[in-house]
């Protein structure tokens, strides 16, 4: 997997841009990211996240989040047995699709 990642701050201000891009012909790391109002409880900032898709192979998918809601402690089961990825929500992307 390659990538090149550039980052951007205005003026010193709270508001960073980190732009990627990924060639992620490989699976990714699964990863959740928390808004302001839950990473404020650890003094944090939260972080949103875009994808935009430049080209990819037919039949590519991303997981973009869960099929149903799930508790803490089946997630950290899953994670933990590797099944995880049976209630990740599965959605096949073809160019030019955005996710926020």
């Amino acid at each position: 997997m390659g990538s090149a990642a550039v980052a951007a701050n205005r003026g010193g201000s709270k508001f960073p841009i980190l732009i990627k891009l990924i060639d992620a012909k490989e699976s990714l790391s699964i990863q959740t990211h928390p808004d302001d109002a839950f990473a404020g409880r650890e003094g944090a900032a939260g972080k949103t996240e875009m994808w935009l898709i430049l080209d990819c192979e037919d039949g590519a998918f991303i997981y973009y989040g869960l099929k149903r809601a799930a508790t803490a402690e089946e997630l950290t089961e899953r994670i933990k047995n590797g099944s995880v990825t049976e209630i990740l929500n599965k959605v096949f992307v073809k160019r030019g699709d955005v996710f926020l």
